[in-house]
């Protein structure tokens, strides 16, 4: 059956972004009537009359961002009342997902399933070196042709058009470990971004372009002249110090020279 199909993301330096046309394009070929949208492009209250929403997001410390979570909070819900997630994650997803799932199942959601694929952390390879081994190798990932990426993007197909409504337990079981390190990540989350909130700066390389300021998705940052202000909402979604075309934008002295991450399609290697 032929559906009206939302796929909603937030992508903070284009990982998420890079999935969501992925799965746009992959259910264009099924013959959906499909709308791909950044949380950036319009208001939530924007969407409506959709058979099913697609929601994706970058993991922050083993949950949704919170700019991206309010924002669905306001969304108006499906008439079918059904629900795709998929993240994007460096490190480690815990309960995040079976959290989130349990969170829209109270609003009435069917979740249909719920997709976890690795990609590179941003917020890390911001301190490492340019020339180092890891980033080369990552510079040399064909993401187009990515075996995990295509599996994950043919199972969330494959849900949308299975009849069978999935349990919980089915799209996303509980991880006992998980509800520990999730625990631990997210008070270490919070002393990090605290952290970086004080540590973030434009040095004298920064050229005044204002990318930075209009990018920045929650307006935590003001520029004056070649001067840049960093105010106390930031999420630490990387996209200021990753997009900066002077590479001005450095936490302390630990991000100087080193590599800057600019999605899949830019980074990875060319198709």
């Amino acid at each position: 059956m032929n559906m009206n199909i939302l796929i909603l993301y937030f992508s903070g330096t284009g990982n998420t972004r890079f999935i969501a046309k992925r799965l746009f394009e992959a259910l264009k070929e099924e013959h959906h009537e499909v709308t791909l949208a950044s949380m950036e492009d319009n208001p939530a209250e924007t969407y409506t009359g959709y058979d099913l929403y697609c929601l994706g997001f970058p993991v922050y410390a083993c949950t949704m961002p919170e700019n991206f979570s309010a924002y669905c909070q306001k969304l108006a819900l499906p008439t079918t009342k059904k629900v795709v997630f998929f993240s994007t994650l460096g490190f480690y997803g815990g309960n995040g997902m079976r959290t989130i799932s349990k969170q829209f199942i109270k609003r009435g959601m069917q979740p249909l399933y719920a997709a976890e694929i690795r990609m590179p952390g941003s917020d890390g390879l911001v301190f490492m070196k340019k020339q180092s081994k890891y980033v080369r190798n990552l510079q040399q990932r064909d993401f187009f042709h990515d075996k995990d990426i295509e599996k994950a993007i043919d199972s969330m197909v494959e849900s949308i058009s299975n009849e069978k409504v999935p349990t919980l337990s089915q799209i996303a079981p509980l991880h006992l470990g998980g509800v520990v390190v999730g625990g631990l990540m997210h008070v270490s989350f919070g002393l990090v971004t605290n952290w970086y909130k004080k540590k973030f700066r434009a040095n004298d390389a920064c050229i005044g372009c204002h990318l930075c300021e209009k990018n920045c998705p929650v307006s935590n940052i003001k520029v004056e002249g070649k001067t840049v202000h960093f105010s106390d909402t930031c999420i630490i979604c990387m996209r200021c110090i990753n997009n900066c075309p002077a590479e001005a934008i450095q936490i302390g002295k630990l991000t100087l020279g080193t590599f800057r991450w600019k999605g899949p399609e830019k980074n990875g290697a060319s198709v």
